[in-house]
């Protein structure tokens, strides 16, 4: 007898790192959660705060995380006007 082959979506590996929001802002935490079921809000929140702290183009692996992909930080800051001069 054939068993049926089960077939999967291809695991992918990504080297990520937790922003936690509020470190860098004031802003108030969003009142709805888990943050799973109110993206939008959640969403909405961290690029706030993420504006607050000067980071620019900094997005979450999906919406309502707080991780982000690392090797998308490192390109945007050596990109950066700092690094350039260095050069």
């Amino acid at each position: 007898m054939v068993k049926k082959i089960q077939v999967h979506r291809p695991i992918e590996m990504r080297l990520v790192i937790e922003v936690e929001p509020y470190h860098w802002s004031d802003r108030e935490i969003p009142s709805v959660s888990p943050a799973r079921e109110y993206t939008k809000e959640w969403n909405e929140y961290f690029f706030a705060c993420m504006e607050d702290a000067g980071f620019k183009g900094i997005e979450p692996i999906q919406r309502g995380s707080r991780f982000v992909d690392a090797f998308s930080v490192v390109k945007k800051e050596l990109r950066a006007p700092y690094y350039s001069r260095r050069s």
